[in-house]
């Protein structure tokens, strides 16, 4: 029972240190960035998309998972980066401090 599973939403990983839930959690965080970055969206629209989907996409998994700091932030740095510039906010400097107030 080497291989990965899912498991409720979740991916159990014995072996990989949950490798696989990682990268399923870091290709949902791009594709939604993508969607995000490349649509006509408003600023309300953003911030709603991301309270109503990514949250609820991610949240489950995360919740079972024991992925460590520096992985959750780079699950979350692509979709932050592009939601702040949705929201008005381009400052590098102010992305940091939301990536590093929001994974704590």
């Amino acid at each position: 029972p080497t291989e990965p599973h899912r498991t409720l939403g979740a991916w159990i990983d014995g072996v990989e240190g949950q490798q696989t839930a990682f990268k399923i959690l870091l290709q949902k965080s791009q594709q939604f960035a993508r969607a995000i970055a490349t649509s006509s969206i408003a600023r309300r629209a953003a911030r709603r998309a991301y309270h109503n989907i990514y949250l609820p996409s991610l949240s489950y998994s995360l919740a079972t998972t024991s992925l460590k700091k520096n992985k959750l932030k780079k699950v979350e740095s692509s979709a932050i980066a592009v939601l702040l510039q949705k929201w008005g906010t381009t400052d590098v400097h102010q992305q940091k401090w939301y990536l590093d107030q929001w994974i704590d």
